[in-house]
């Protein structure tokens, strides 16, 4: 179906708007129900109703829309959806959700519905049978998309529980058969990476000097243009359009914003040839007047807007300091952060945290930066306030179509809005953006680092050790690579070293050992920081990892070493915990198989070597006899059997 023919069948139906204390009342044609959040908000309803119908407006209703409904098309009504409706609305009447839970319960649903009309199962409620075809499908879906890092493990196991809790009051007796084999997806808290180094400071660079360049142009009632200079974008912001400063009009660009100066007439017509010389000329006219209005006016609209981005760049710059939750954040006092009367600037944040059962948490500024960053958020505050009460820290603009002039409360979703903002601002899609949950596993990677006890890392970032080492006691993929990266490099240097001594060494100084020889027996010493196994004279297993090491590429120290391995192949496969026998000797097996590499890579002499070694010990099963005897003490105390 072509998209001007799917837009022609939609229509808007008659509609009937419920507050959720009516919702009980509701038992004939819930398709044509809309759920107000309450008498107060007014933003458009929950048109809950619409999922009865397969084709549906994207395009959500805006508060200005009168009918406050999506567009449906009537001839793809689903009979049987109207159980479903019901169900919900069941739900939302017996649990008194909160405005907060009701708008994330409409958009959950509203995820699954568009992703079963879009994908052939529109069918999913009509009985058991096809519910669990879909409810299989979309399993797989999410899987898919987990695997392609799309959507998070949480975004997953949310999804496909409102799935099937919705299976479950629709089939109370089916409900569990239905989902019955078909894995859930697993989540823990903290589920987000650890943000890599660049990202963090590329994050805290762009919020910054948006802050504080805006914040200096808007105080100081400096004019437009505004030079705008963030990592690789350089722009003059104009005040000409109504959506977004730096974003321009398509039909008609009457500056450069290169350099911040018009253009002139005869430029403007050789890029607009179409356009008549008295129209080019007129909106250029235009375009300078309202740039000279801009600047007599020090609180019109173009400022308003450039004070609000710089608040939302303020407020995310913060919380990336800080690592306050979003409710937290919303939460703060401006007079637990500004002392009355002498305007004295605390030097950390403090807030109620609901989560740990109203708990008084502190969160430190990190001493004169972050206490500069925050005076200069309190400026660009007081020009928005002026002269006006506000009781939080941070709030936004109130805006009914045009500013108000009211200075209200954060919403919950702010750092959603926030980052779009500034992503357009400066022309960047993929900006990432460092929420509250990755700037505190990043500081505590950082206090891990420099060996800060975890006592007091965990009561910096106000949680347990317990939740510390559970959900923080992680590394970042970037430094996790360039540790691997350095791990097998002295592998490979240590192996090649190994081959490199036994070629000109003194055999009459060296000892032999079960896995080849030493040059300084009962001395054992490694230059390894994170050896899995330390060196030790009595067992030999950490042999290769001890500095005094020593191999002979010939078929005497070869038979030792893969006998070793013979005994480590035997002791992983009875292995009570195979995560932890893996942990312990596989990088064993690894240096192993490199130093005998290393031999086979000398010539086609030892290469030969090398077969018959271990044709003798894995085909044949002939150890050397220390390793024969080691081997027959396990089997007796039942480790191998």
């Amino acid at each position: 179906m072509s998209e001007n023919n799917f837009e022609d069948k939609l229509v808007i139906r008659n509609t009937k708007s419920v507050l959720p204390s009516g919702l009980a009342e509701v038992d004939d044609f819930p398709e044509n129900v809309v759920v107000k959040v309450n008498d107060i908000d007014r933003s458009a309803p929950l048109d809950f109703g619409s999922f009865a119908f397969t084709e549906r407006d994207a395009k959500l209703p805006t508060t200005r829309n009168p009918l406050k409904a999506i567009r449906v098309n009537p001839n793809s009504f689903v009979a049987h959806r109207r159980q479903v409706l019901l169900f919900i609305f069941d739900h939302i009447y017996c649990t008194r959700l909160s405005e907060a839970s009701l708008r994330k319960l409409y958009f959950e649903c509203r995820t699954l519905f568009n992703v079963l009309d879009g994908h052939g199962y529109q069918d999913a409620f009509r009985n058991s049978a096809c519910a669990r075809l879909a409810f299989e499908k979309y399993s797989v879906r999410l899987a898919i998309q987990l695997a392609c890092e799309a959507i998070t493990s949480y975004t997953a196991l949310t999804r496909q529980n409102i799935f099937k809790w919705l299976l479950l009051g629709c089939f109370p007796q089916d409900g569990h058969y239905i989902t019955h084999g078909i894995a859930s997806f697993s989540s823990k808290r903290g589920h987000h990476k650890v943000p890599e180094e660049a990202e963090v400071t590329r994050f805290a660079q762009v919020t910054y000097l948006i802050g504080f360049t805006v914040t200096d142009f808007i105080v100081e009632n400096k004019t437009f243009p505004l030079h705008l200079e963030v990592a690789s974008f350089k722009k003059y912001i104009f005040p000409f359009n109504s959506a977004c400063p730096g974003q321009y009009p398509k039909a008609f660009d009457a500056v450069n914003r290169e350099t911040g100066e018009f253009e002139s007439l005869d430029t403007l017509m050789q890029r607009f040839p179409n356009s008549p010389k008295r129209i080019t000329n007129y909106y250029l006219k235009r375009a300078r007047a309202q740039l000279q209005k801009s600047n007599e006016d020090m609180r019109c609209t173009a400022r308003l807007r450039l004070a609000s981005i710089a608040v939302a760049a303020y407020t995310l710059l913060l919380q990336l300091i800080t690592g306050m939750s979003p409710a937290e954040l919303r939460g703060i006092k401006y007079s637990d952060v500004v002392e009355a009367g002498t305007g004295q600037v605390t030097a950390e944040l403090s807030s109620i945290k609901n989560r740990a059962r109203g708990k008084k948490t502190y969160y430190s500024l990190g001493g004169k930066i972050g206490r500069r960053i925050l005076l200069d958020y309190l400026r660009i505050r007081n020009w928005l306030l002026d002269g006006k009460d506000c009781d939080y820290l941070f709030a936004r603009l109130g805006r009914t179509g045009s500013y108000t002039g009211s200075f209200l409360k954060l919403d919950r979703g702010y750092s959603k809005s926030a980052i779009e903002r500034i992503r357009k601002f400066v022309d960047d899609e993929k900006l990432k953006y460092i929420g509250p949950s990755q700037a505190r596993k990043y500081k505590s990677l950082v206090f891990h680092e420099l060996k800060i006890p975890n006592k007091l890392t965990a009561s910096i970032l106000n949680h347990t050790e317990k939740t510390n080492a559970v959900n923080y006691a992680e590394t970042s993929p970037e430094r996790s690579q360039i540790e691997f990266h350095n791990y097998w490099e002295s592998v490979r240097r240590h192996a090649a070293t190994i081959i490199h001594r036994n070629t000109n060494n003194d055999d009459s100084l060296v000892t032999p050992s079960g896995v080849g020889g030493c040059n300084s027996f009962r001395n054992p010493s490694t230059s390894f920081e994170r050896a899995p196994l330390v060196p030790d004279c009595t067992t030999q297993f950490g042999c290769l990892y001890c500095d005094h090491y020593i191999f002979h590429a010939d078929f005497e120290d070869l038979h030792k070493l893969l006998s070793l391995k013979y005994v480590i192949q035997e002791i992983r496969k009875c292995a009570s915990s195979i995560e932890h026998s893996t942990k312990l000797l596989q990088d064993l097996m690894i240096r192993i198989d490199q130093v005998v590499l290393g031999v086979s890579e000398i010539s086609e002499n030892h290469k030969l070597i090398v077969s018959q070694s271990n044709h003798r010990v894995f085909e044949l099963g002939d150890l050397t006899a220390f390793w024969e005897a080691r081997l027959r003490r396990l089997e007796l105390s039942g480790v191998v059997l």
